[in-house]
């Protein structure tokens, strides 16, 4: 079983995760992987879009390595984030992507979309990242929300869509576990 959890910045994907890990349990990963991460910063800052897009896209190549070699051992995966971020967040800036990047990474059982009311979202990113936040991202969560609401219909994606402000966590954590057990 691998659930990813996408949707925008501050709709609660990383309280999720952490909560389905305990209740499942399941590993909890990110993709890309932490160790890739490391030279997140210099990429994030100074590269051009497409060598940002293959950056973040060999990441996730390289977690799904990991994530075939947990699953074969039988574990359960939990992802922050995993393909369909990169796609989405990228598809966004411009750059022309296809599906076809990601067909070699194993994909979820189900992907859980998580989305909140903008005002909502914006309150939440600002008290996460006081000081580091781009203001200008904040405008875009609504797009952001979109993308990801036509990609996963588009790409023909196993979803479910859940409003974390009208589901507190443990919830939300029950209707995932629900629809991940009902599927199978």
């Amino acid at each position: 079983m691998l659930i990813a959890l996408e949707g925008g910045d501050g709709v609660g994907k990383s309280t999720l995760s952490y909560l389905l890990a305990k209740k499942i349990p399941a590993k909890l990963l990110s993709a890309p992987t932490r160790n890739y991460l490391k030279s997140r910063d210099r990429v994030d800052s100074k590269v051009s879009l497409q060598e940002h897009y293959d950056f973040y896209r060999n990441g996730i190549i390289e977690a799904s390595v990991e994530i075939a070699h947990l699953l074969c051992n039988g574990d359960k995966i939990i992802l922050d984030r995993y393909w369909l971020s990169t796609y989405t967040y990228h598809k966004l800036g411009g750059l022309t992507i296809t599906e076809d990047d990601f067909s070699t990474v194993v994909q979820p059982t189900l992907t859980v979309l998580l989305q909140v009311d903008p005002v909502v979202q914006a309150a939440r990113i600002l008290h996460k990242d006081a000081g580091k936040v781009d203001h200008a991202s904040l405008s875009k969560q609504i797009e952001i929300a979109a993308a990801f609401r036509k990609n996963v219909e588009d790409l023909r994606i196993p979803f479910i869509l859940i409003d974390t402000l009208k589901h507190p966590p443990e919830e939300c954590a029950d209707i995932v576990i629900k629809a991940v057990t009902s599927s199978r």
